[in-house]
This record gives C-alpha cells, sequence and structure tokens, in this order.
C-alpha cells in the first residue's frame, strides 16, 4: 500500500486471530501489557460481523476475494451469509461499497465461461449484487501510465491487489457515531476461517461443510483432508481508522474511473458519487474531534497506516514526528532482508540509551 498518513496518537489496535470460543476449548497465548494487565484477545470473526450488523451509515469492504455465500458466524446463530447481510443493509439506507480484485483470468471468452485460475469468484459475486443497491467495482492491477505496454499487460495479468479491510461506522456514544476498521491478512472469502486446533478432518460436516478449502490435492470434500488457515487481523479504533478510509475513498475513485473509461453508462458515472463525505454528516465524529484514549491507556500506540514506498532512505527516525517517542511501539515491514538490516541498525543507533522501547518487526515467512 504505497498511501501514506501522519501519525496518529492514541488510537486502540485490537488484534485477533481466528477464535471463536463456542468451538474452541485451546486457550491461546497470554499476553501481558505495560501496566500488567492481560490482553483480551479478539474473536475476528464474531467481532467483525457484529460490526456490520451494527453499522448505520456506511459499510467499506477492499478484499482480495470476497465470497457471498460465506458464514462469518458459525454457531447455530447469526448465521446469515454475508452477501445477504449486506444487501439486507443496504436496503436499511446503510452505503455498501465492495472493490475487489479483478482477476484477469475470469472472464467469459467465445461464449465460455471461465471461472478463474486464482478462484476468486470475482464475477459470480458481481453478479449476485447486479440487482441490490450494494455497488461493487472490480479492480484490476495496473502499472502506471509511466510503463511501457507490455509492462502494464504483464502487471495487470500477474500481480493483484491484495489489501484487505472492512471500514465502517459505529456507536461513540452520546447519539453519535465514529469510524473503525478491521485489517490484517483474512480476505472474508472461502478457507479462511478457521481456529487455533486447526483441524484438519473433525469439522469438515459441520462448520467446514460448505466451506472445504485444499487447493494443494485433488481430494472429495467430504473426506478430506483440509488445508488450515492461519492469519492475524486487527481492528482499529480511533484517529488511525479514518486514514484507512481515506485510502479507501482513493482507491474507490481511481477505480471507479477506470470503470467510467471502459463503458460509458449512467452507472459508471454515478459511480464517483457512491463515497459518503462524512465532514457532511452531523453524527459521525471527525478525526479530530475525540481524543479516543488518555495517555495512561496501555493499548494507546503512535502509528501509522503505512510507510510510503522508498521511505527507508528519506525516514526521520530520529525525529519525534516519525513513530514517536519513548514509550512509542514500533511497527517497520520491510520486503527484503537487507533493507530490514539496515532499518534495525538506524533504529538500535536512535533508541539507544532510552528507557522502554518496544519494537515489533514484521516479517513475511517465506
Amino acid at each position: 500500500m504505497y498511501a501514506s498518513s501522519d501519525l496518529r496518537q492514541g488510537p486502540r489496535l485490537i488484534c485477533s486471530a481466528e477464535k471463536r470460543r463456542t468451538v474452541c476449548v485451546l486457550k491461546l497465548s497470554e499476553v501481558r501489557l505495560g501496566n500488567g494487565d492481560g490482553y483480551q484477545h479478539g474473536q475476528c470473526w464474531r467481532d467483525v460481523y457484529d460490526a456490520i450488523c451494527q453499522a448505520r451509515r456506511l459499510i467499506y469492504i477492499i478484499g482480495w476475494s470476497m465470497f457471498h455465500t460465506i458464514h462469518l458466524v458459525r454457531d447455530g446463530h447469526d448465521d446469515m451469509a454475508l452477501g445477504d447481510l449486506l444487501r439486507r443493509k443496504s436496503q436499511e439506507g446503510v452505503q455498501v461499497l465492495l472493490l475487489v480484485w479483478d482477476d484477469p483470468t475470469s472472464r467469459r471468452l467465445l461464449g465460455i465461461k471461465m471461472e478463474g485460475y486464482m478462484g476468486t469468484r470475482d464475477e459470480e459475486t458481481r453478479r449476485f449484487f447486479k440487482h441490490s443497491s450494494v455497488q461493487i467495482l472490480l479492480c484490476p492491477r495496473s502499472a502506471g501510465k509511466r510503463h511501457s505496454w507490455v509492462k502494464q499487460q504483464e502487471t495487470g495479468t500477474i500481480l493483484t491487489h491484495h489489501q484487505k479491510t472492512v471500514i465502517l461506522d459505529a456507536d461513540a456514544g452520546n447519539h453519535r457515531r465514529k469510524i473503525v476498521a478491521f485489517m490484517g491478512g483474512l480476505d472474508l472469502c472461502g478457507g479462511r476461517y478457521d481456529t487455533p486446533k486447526h483441524t484438519l478432518f473433525r469439522t469438515l460436516q459441520t462448520f467446514h461443510k460448505e466451506d472445504y478449502y485444499n487447493p494443494n490435492f485433488a481430494v472429495e470434500d467430504a473426506r478430506g483432508p483440509r488445508e488450515p488457515w492461519h492469519d492475524l487481523h486487527s481492528k482499529i479504533d480511533g484517529p488511525e481508522a479514518y486514514d484507512v478510509l481515506k485510502n479507501f475513498e482513493e482507491r474507490w475513485l481511481k477505480a471507479s474511473k477506470r470503470s467510467a473509461a471502459k463503458k460509458l453508462s449512467k452507472l459508471s458515472r454515478s459511480h464517483n458519487d457512491s463515497l459518503l463525505w462524512i465532514n457532511k454528516i452531523p453524527d459521525i465524529i471527525a478525526i479530530d474531534d475525540e481524543i479516543y484514549s488518555n495517555d495512561d491507556d496501555p493499548e494507546r500506540w503512535d502509528v501509522q497506516v503505512s510507510l510510503p514506498k522508498g521511505s527507508i532512505n528519506h525516514c526521520k527516525i530520529n525525529n519525534s514526528d516519525i513513530h514517536g517517542r519513548a514509550l512509542s511501539k514500533f511497527h517497520l515491514e520491510s520486503r527484503f532482508s537487507d533493507q530490514l538490516i539496515r532499518i534495525l541498525s538506524r533504529v538500535f543507533q536512535k533508541i539507544h540509551g532510552r528507557p522502554l522501547v518496544r519494537i515489533l518487526f514484521v516479517g513475511k515467512m517465506y
């Protein structure tokens, strides 16, 4: 993600894995906060489902893939499929916008329907919402105008959009609303729902009966094994959530222009007018109207959505304006090991002699 944001002080970040208390009795690792209190793990699928149900103004979703048939909750209660839930919220007056990667291999060619090599079901999802008030844009990957035609074709064929975010409004108390965001590694699609047990066979006829996933072995759904899925997601509650919203708005506007260029229809042109301008909605608090957490809150972070491309060369780590003070937590992500080594060296030089500095490095497993 190349969109950058200012340093935001005070957002609360709630991290969660694929946990469901009603299914899994396995206890997750205990994490102690700075004040000694135990960290309360989130329940990702339930939290996302409840947030969608409670939204009153907007629900914006970005995904590499999104299945309208997926069930976020599978305990026998509140088990409405995601597509039906979004349709219902749209009928209630909530603005529902979906921005999904457009798989170039998912096409109809010479009357032959091609499902797509990556199995994202993007065209199926688009058809499901076609005659509803839910608006969906399929967004291909683009290399940009400065690249050659060959490079643009290569990028559009090989690379994908990989952001995974859910942005919506939530209760802020006193009859007001605020923006919150979920983001991380989980798409709202098939094969992602799991528990810390990561069972291979036991849930094939229950929780994974209609959500079997194993791209590595050609086996029957009923017999398994299924491929487990482990990933992390987070909920951002605070001013940083408004930066995630801004990222969606920028991507939506760019994607809608591309859609309008392809087909000059009234529907295509209306995509530009689909975004809600929250500064004109009285009950939604502005980004600087509310102090989300005080300095003593153990879950208080100083964060940025991301570092812009190439910022390793000019990021002012020694400046308190970038990734703040001694009690800050650092989140630095690097694609390449040599860059990571340089980052480590610079960080350690700048924090030498400072008390109580926590640094979190997140790298790819492969």
